[in-house]
């Protein structure tokens, strides 16, 4: 059977379609919610749950990265209190089975309405704020301390929340239970039916080049550090086992280098020392919005570390751009008065499966490292690669 898949990427602080431009939280709304006990909660209105699920596919990006995967939780919900119709997540393997009666789903019908207020007083579809809140997910919904507590049977209840512990390492999956009747008595009624399947996945993103940026490094003695001279390639001092090699494309990029070339603290490659060839720095950016450019503002720059992210554009040094397609041509060296891209001291960053070489688009463009390393599932696996981010995958089995 074709399943329909729904993505929604973290890692975007603002971004969201018009129509949900002034939404806020409530019943049917699907609501997703990252948290840490005893640290911050991060909640997103995703949307209509009924649209969510009838659509062919939703991308929604948001950002959650305040909250630690190694003590973070995620759960999803959603509620018609008109109908006593609820989803929530649980695990793939069997479903959550809900207690029945007035009791356990007036208390549900209860405390969201006090979290929806809570989460409308910062405006919009996200929310961020101390899970110690009085009327905070934790407090008033959740599996541990809220109304799922009575609203689902012991042995299911904490199905309702998964743990984020090993993100980097494997996929997340939950399934999205659907129950016709909260109130219900009926013991056959009271088993949830599978509506979504999420599946949590890393999405790396990588550094990108212009094939003109160019530095001296040695080819032997300390193989591949950059230098000015011989000397500066020997394994020991006087050694006289280093050669330098002719300047070429660069293969790798620092942290240190990408926090001063995004924002725009160095005009030209060789501000980042004498082994690059002096040539302006092109510095090519996505929108302030985009996921990947949230991505490079959490993961890389951390929010200001050493300087923050630029955010004027400034013709030959700064553009910004659309997609990752304008992204590629703006790294190719394409312009107006060189359509098909151009040799110059460009650099920018998308998502890590860009294809490279393509004609007019990127032949000029080459992928760098990061740190030393490519944007590898083994890399990000051993914590040797930290720009990416986390994003849900849905499925819906009852779509073919």
């Amino acid at each position: 059977m074709k399943k329909k898949m729904i993505m929604l990427l973290a890692g975007s602080l603002m971004a969201m379609s018009a129509s949900s431009a002034f939404a806020s939280f409530a019943d049917l709304e699907l609501i997703r919610v990252v948290y840490d006990r005893n640290g911050l909660e991060v909640a997103t209105d995703l949307g209509s749950i009924s649209s969510i699920l009838a659509a062919p596919s939703t991308t929604i990006a948001e950002n959650f990265s305040a909250v630690a995967n190694a003590t973070g939780f995620v759960s999803y919900f959603a509620l018609d209190r008109s109908t006593n119709q609820m989803w929530t997540s649980g695990k793939t393997t069997a479903s959550s089975v809900v207690t029945g009666g007035n009791v356990a789903m007036n208390s549900f019908r209860s405390g969201s309405l006090n979290t929806y207020s809570l989460y409308n007083t910062q405006g919009g579809t996200n929310y961020t704020g101390a899970a110690s809140m009085i009327n905070s997910y934790k407090n008033k919904i959740s599996a541990t301390q809220g109304t799922f507590a009575g609203a689902i049977n012991f042995a299911t209840r904490l199905n309702s929340e998964a743990s984020l512990t090993n993100l980097a390492t494997a996929p997340i999956i939950q399934n999205l239970y659907f129950f016709k009747n909260g109130l219900t008595n009926v013991a056959a009624d009271k088993f949830g039916v599978s509506a979504l399947v999420p599946v949590t996945v890393v999405v790396p993103f990588g550094f990108f080049v212009n094939s003109a940026v160019t530095a001296q490094t040695c080819t032997a003695g300390l193989i591949g550090n950059y230098a000015t001279a011989a000397s500066q390639c020997d394994t020991a001092p006087a050694k006289g086992d280093g050669v330098l090699g002719a300047a070429s494309t660069i293969t790798n990029i620092s942290r240190e280098e990408a926090t001063l070339i995004f924002s725009q603290s160095v005009a030209d490659w060789s501000d980042l020392g004498s082994y690059f060839t002096a040539q302006p720095v092109v510095a090519c950016l996505r929108h302030a919005g985009s996921g990947t450019h949230a991505a490079l503002d959490q993961t890389v720059m951390n929010s200001g570390w050493g300087n923050n992210i630029a955010n004027t554009e400034t013709a030959g040094s700064i553009w910004f751009n659309q997609g990752s397609s304008d992204m590629m041509k703006c790294i190719n060296g394409n312009s107006t008065a060189s359509t098909n891209g151009s040799l110059i001291g460009a650099i920018g960053y998308a998502d890590a499966d860009q294809a490279i070489g393509a004609a007019k688009i990127s032949q000029n463009v080459k992928q760098l490292k990061y740190n030393g390393f490519y944007p590898t599932r083994t890399a990000i696996r051993n914590g040797l690669y930290d720009f990416y981010t986390n994003a849900w995958l849905y499925t819906n089995p009852a779509i073919g």
